[in-house]
């Protein structure tokens, strides 16, 4: 490791800010060259194509850059992820993204996004894992895991409290100490056992100061939280400079000319000591090193196209059946299935920094159903008048109409609905839970002249489906499902693949029934004044019916549970043992979920908190023992006077359910 001695001021300064978009200085071949790249639905790789110097208006000298986003392999969104409830799925995306990196000599990837999901509205809501910070924590501290084994480094975000879009560059989030530590930090705390080399501050504050500069957050996840690597800034996110340095931020991205000018000068006034540059640099200089030793495990073991098989099981996994009126699912090859929509001939993503140009095209869903199925009898009309961008017209009309007609005469209508790119990005939140009325007219029409339709649903976040919900057969929640998403679609439709993904994150019926809905909010503040409230925690304790809660998922399979037990370990550790027997003819996946409660509590808490899970395969006639351990902080709460996550004495309640609103096992503990 390069020693401090030997750098310059200048040399040091520079080591606290990028050389340019996404690398970092190297200082002329002093230290390595460190490269990042934006990451959630895949490897979005940028390459600059040409360069032109010209002069800006007042005749400075002006770089302007033409670049591209190379084709990669487009994965399953982390909304899809989660639905899968599989930490073995997660690990394993977490090495076919590091495979992907190292093709590319890209040593940081700024992912995975850990911010909670407090209101389905939030933009990049397909990008994040749940509102629900036990299963965000684990199923990133997994992904991590994965990535860092194959020398890769991962950056999780964005710390913190970074829950919408809207304003989100000089909006202040306004939060109570408990609800920070119960439900925001906690998914950071869990994914740091993981050891991630990097953490990104978000743009917004936190009670009145930019996490940019938020010494007290910093210092928390460092000395209390044992966070051992480099905080770096959301890109453009610093706006001052100096107090950044001072908080202890190590690196202020991307490149900008004041940057170095600014911190130079505040060393020369005092402002910044030379011993707080070391400090910082040292670290800087410690992960530098560290990344060059763990490029031993830059190794490729899968092929691009393997990598896209593994987009495609994770799709399978994470895909969750909502609604199966008749068993209409899974479908047979004797049956004429017309399938419509324009997601069915589409990759769907979500926008912004995380949209990747697939390497290949994808093959239409009538293409992959009609393979799955072994039958020639699936036929397709995208509908045209039922695009993302409500396109009018006579045509358009006439495209409808001939789109009904065929519907009328198929067996099943297969329905694909969704949103994209133009509705899920970052920068802005959506406006609206509800489908365009395009969309919702073609699973209303479909409806009136085919009594069996399925629909599906290409989304990153909850959809409000109130208008057509209680008159379609079936409906099967995708995500943004990657490459090969039609492939997994395909493969679930008709039973090829049996479903077992679950919802993390409720589907309220509407955008009333959202706690965070209600809190004062204007361009500059945001109030958490629903506290703990959020997600299931609120809709359970308030008792207020969703129309698919927390946890939820269908599958071809049934699951009995049976045989609580509950062992004492240790002092606040217990060991839940549980019985699940798939009583069908057809194997299958069941995620299996604890929920603890407090029953005579000192403070409030929520009714119950998700605070362990698994999920294995059952064959059909077979019983599988689960075995779940609790720890202590399965019990406890943060008290605010005492500083500390504290557990009270007295009777809990240990519940076993299929979901949040399915708990199949009571029983109770006295502490």
């Amino acid at each position: 490791m390069i020693d401090l001695k030997n750098l310059n001021i200048d040399q040091k300064i520079k080591l606290l800010i990028g050389s340019g978009a996404m690398e970092l200085f190297n200082l002329d071949g002093v230290v390595p060259s460190i490269m990042a790249s934006d990451a959630s639905c895949g490897l979005r790789y940028t390459v600059t194509t040409s360069t032109t110097h010209t002069r800006d208006d007042n005749g400075a000298p002006r770089v302007v850059e033409q670049k591209h986003d190379e084709p990669n392999i487009t994965y399953p969104s982390s909304n899809m992820l989660a639905n899968s409830w599989d930490l073995d799925i997660a690990k394993i995306m977490g090495k076919a993204l590091a495979e992907d990196c190292i093709e590319k000599d890209v040593d940081v990837l700024l992912g995975p996004g850990l911010n909670i999901k407090r209101t389905p509205l939030c933009g990049r809501n397909f990008e994040y894992y749940s509102e629900d910070p036990y299963l965000s924590g684990h199923i990133a501290k997994a992904y991590v895991e994965g990535m860092q084994s194959k020398g890769v480094c991962a950056c999780v975000k964005h710390y913190i409290a970074n829950n919408s879009e809207d304003d989100r560059l000089w909006k202040s989030s306004e939060i109570d100490e408990r609800t920070l530590r119960e439900i925001y930090l906690t998914p950071f705390e869990i994914a740091l056992q993981a050891n991630p080399l990097f953490i990104m501050s978000s743009y917004n504050m936190v009670n009145g100061v930019w996490m940019s500069e938020h010494k007290k957050l910093y210092d928390l996840l460092k000395n209390e939280l044992g966070f051992n690597g480099l905080i770096v800034s959301d890109w453009g996110a610093v706006s001052n400079h100096v107090a950044s340095v001072n908080a202890g931020l190590n690196i202020q991205m991307p490149y900008r000319a004041q940057f170095f000018d600014t911190i130079k000068q505040a060393v020369a006034d005092g402002k910044i000591t030379e011993e707080t540059i070391d400090s910082l640099v040292k670290k800087n200089l410690e992960i530098i090193d560290l990344i060059q030793k763990n490029k031993s495990k830059h190794i490729i073991e899968t092929t691009k196209e393997e990598r896209c098989d593994i987009s495609q099981k994770i799709a399978e996994a994470g895909i969750v059946l909502l609604k199966n009126q008749d068993n209409i699912l899974p479908l047979n090859n004797t049956q004429n299935i017309l399938v419509s929509g324009f997601p069915a001939n589409s990759s769907l993503s979500g926008g912004g920094a995380c949209y990747v140009v697939p390497y290949k095209n994808p093959v239409d869903l009538r293409t992959c159903l009609e393979k799955a199925l072994n039958s020639d009898k699936v036929s397709m009309d995208l509908a045209t008048r039922c695009s993302f961008n409500d396109v009018g017209g006579n045509n358009a009309y006439m495209g409808f109409k001939a789109c009904l007609e065929k519907a009328s005469n198929a067996d099943i209508a297969v329905v694909t609905v969704g949103t994209g790119i133009r509705v899920e990005y970052e920068g802005t939140d959506r406006r609206t839970l509800k489908l365009t009325k395009e969309q919702e007219d073609l699973i209303l029409e479909t409806c009136k002249v085919n009594d069996n339709v399925v629909v599906c649903i290409y989304a990153g976040s909850a959809i409000d489906m109130s208008a057509w919900i209680d008159k379609v057969k079936a409906v099967v929640y995708v995500g943004f499902a990657g490459i090969q998403g039609h492939e997994a679609v395909a493969n679930i439709l008709s039973g090829k693949v049996n479903p077992s993904g679950k919802l993390s994150e409720t589907f309220p019926y509407s955008l009333q029934d959202v706690p965070a809905t209600k809190t004062y909010d204007d361009a500059f503040v945001s109030v958490y004044s629903e506290g703990l409230n959020v997600g299931y925690r609120y809709y359970a304790t308030h008792n207020i019916k969703t129309l698919f809660p927390f946890g939820y998922g269908l599958s071809y399979s049934n699951f009995e549970y049976s045989n609580l037990v509950i062992n004492k370990l240790d002092d606040l550790k217990y060991e839940v043992k549980f019985d699940i027997t798939n009583t069908s003819s057809v194997v299958g996946a069941e995620i299996a979920q604890v929920y603890v409660r407090d029953v005579i509590s000192n403070v409030y808490r929520p009714k119950f908190e998700l605070k362990g899970f698994d999920k294995k395969q059952i064959k059909p006639n077979e019983t599988v023992t689960f075995s779940i351990v609790l720890d202590e902080r399965a019990f406890a709460f943060y008290s605010t006077a005492k500083d500390c996550w504290t557990v009270e004495n007295g009777k809990f309640e240990i519940l076993v359910g299929a979901s949040s609103d399915d708990i199949r096992l009571k029983q109770n503990i006295v502490l």
